[in-house]
């Protein structure tokens, strides 16, 4: 409670020199940007959207560097404060925000400076939290950054619970090299030509590896360099300058990136199949259309910023091809209802849970991934993503047209799937019912949050067969999976 009232006010500090800027907050955007960093939550995309309008259009005032040096001050000391490993972590979270907070009056480089800007932050941040904004913002900032990062020490301060360790790697100068190719520049313009000029002349070693045995996935940010950069040119120098294992990454995230772009392309091409074009609706789904026609109102009515992320519902020829693609497994006729209501969320939008509600070419791409992973593992065919997030929700496919199959649940580090509900339908009326009664809300901060013991009661109300019975299946056992499944299933067991 206390580090949360000492970094409320410093967010305040920061917004007091925004008013100054022209970058005013009213009082409801205030609150949200404050009760996402008392909850550790990063900004919403339509405060992240307000903040590249506002830098891409207004450089940096005039730099305060006792006020910064005042703010610097109080953030290391809330760091230095805090003792255990997974304090730090939770507290690093907030202070990202802060560093956010900051870019609207400062170029990059001072942020970089910083003396709370240590390499540990830098580890809790990774390259996706700044993969949103709009820095560098200009050729100069760039340019800033880039001498601010040659000028890095070359040791990275390693923090367990066992205390620190240097180890003598450029980790920060690596992951700040990064950073300067995250906004990208319209080829051949001077920001593009910059970063091409610091791709070909950099020293080595901001592409290189740190030691694995050293550091963590996280603390390897070249590699980063390739998921990242997506102008191919830039990506040639990078084949060509970076170590051994960056251009082994380079080359298999190119791969990763054809084969899941196929899954977009084969749900987008034209196709001509002998099943009518337009379908019906099924006796057996009219009251699911019903659910999720007055999902949609109650929406539209009392969430309309959870409604606009809504993507249109997929065209009976994408479902049709969908089938083609999966035979000789095809989806569930609830499952195709759903999509045809709505064709999923955009990325970060919560409707069903904290996980995602998956576009059809984005959980056809991710279906391919877990197939492919099978093959090491172990896996079954018939399960098809809907919903993914740190954990996921899954559908089964059918071999022959079925009215509906249950949704499974699966924590990503559990090899159990659990029977989440007994179909969509049920899965909807429990959604729809805890949105009506306020089980489901959306908080201050634009995000979703939920009463869990309160979903609970609705869906043993709901769905009290999936409630009451709680089946669920290991995967690496698949004599004990439903007889359906057996044949589909793939991988070591």
């Amino acid at each position: 409670m206390e580090n949360s009232q000492a970094i409320s006010s410093i967010a305040n500090l920061i917004f007091e020199r925004w008013d100054t800027t022209g970058l005013q907050l009213s009082e409801q955007e205030r609150q949200q940007l404050l009760h996402c960093i008392q909850i550790e939550y990063s900004f919403n995309p339509a405060i992240i959207a307000k903040l590249n309008r506002h830098i891409l259009a207004y450089p940096p005032p005039a730099i305060d560097r006792e006020w910064l040096h005042m703010i610097d001050t109080q953030l290391a000391a809330l760091m230095q404060a805090v003792d255990s490993f997974e304090a730090k972590r939770q507290l690093a979270r907030a202070l990202i925000n802060i560093v956010t907070l900051l870019i609207p009056l400062v170029y990059f480089d001072e942020i970089l400076k910083l003396q709370v800007y240590d390499d540990f932050l830098v580890e809790q941040i990774e390259v996706t939290f700044l993969y949103r904004l709009a820095i560098p913002r200009s050729v100069s900032e760039a340019e800033r950054m880039y001498t601010a990062i040659l000028a890095m020490p070359m040791v990275y301060q390693y923090t367990t619970l066992a205390g620190s360790q240097l180890i003598p790697q450029p980790f920060k100068a690596q992951f700040c090299f990064v950073i300067l190719f995250l906004r990208p520049a319209v080829p051949k313009s001077d920001l593009w030509r910059f970063q091409k000029a610091c791709l070909e002349n950099c020293p080595r070693y901001l592409l290189n590896y740190p030691p694995i045995s050293q550091a963590g996935y996280s603390s390897r940010p070249a590699f980063w360099m390739g998921t990242s950069i997506a102008d191919p040119t830039l990506r040639a120098i990078i084949a060509k300058r970076g170590s051994t294992e960056v251009r082994r990454d380079l080359a298999n995230h190119q791969a990763y990136l054809a084969s899941r772009a196929a899954a977009a392309v084969a749900l987008a091409e034209p196709v001509r199949l002998p099943r009518p074009q337009k379908q019906p609706i099924l006796p057996a789904q009219a009251a699911l259309v019903k659910l999720l026609a007055e999902f949609e109102h109650f929406l539209a009515q009392h969430a309309p910023d959870l409604s606009a992320e809504l993507k249109p519902g997929i065209s009976e020829a994408q479902l049709e091809q969908l089938n083609a693609l999966l035979a000789p497994l095809r989806l569930p006729d609830d499952v195709a209802t759903l999509y045809r209501w709505h064709n999923g969320t955009t990325h970060g939008a919560r409707l069903f849970g904290h996980l995602d509600f998956l576009p059809l070419q984005e959980a056809l791409a991710n279906y391919r991934d877990y197939n492919e992973m099978g093959d090491e593992f172990s896996w079954c065919t018939v399960w098809f993503p809907i919903c993914e997030g740190y954990d996921r929700r899954l559908i089964a496919l059918v071999e022959q047209a079925s009215d509906h199959s249950p949704v499974l649940w699966n924590d990503s580090h559990d090899p159990t799937l659990e029977v989440d509900y007994s179909s969509i339908a049920t899965m909807i009326a429990t959604y729809l019912a805890a949105y009506q009664t306020g089980v489901i809300a959306i908080d201050p901060a634009g995000w979703w949050s939920c009463d869990d013991e309160g979903l609970a009661k609705l869906r043993a109300i709901h769905d009290s067969p999936a409630h009451e019975q709680r089946i669920s299946y290991d995967i690496y056992e698949p004599e004990d999976w439903p007889a359906t499944w057996r044949p589909f299933a793939i991988g070591e067991r």
